[in-house]
């Protein structure tokens, strides 16, 4: 896929603006949120839902 395709497609201000990353994540970041709470990093960590979206949702 290319990079100019996507690019500057998340332009629209939104209340989360300057918070979100604008741009779509790498596998490996998707793969690092999916691998972290299996980790010894997330011990304490008792099962919450975790959305990974580059705080697009949040509002």
């Amino acid at each position: 896929m290319s990079s100019s395709r996507w690019s500057g497609a998340i332009t629209k201000t939104t209340p989360t603006s300057g918070r979100t990353p604008g741009r779509y994540a790498n596998p490996s970041e998707i793969g690092e949120a999916i691998a972290w709470p299996n980790s010894d990093a997330a011990s304490f960590v008792t099962g919450p839902p975790m959305t990974v979206d580059g705080a697009m949702t949040a509002r």
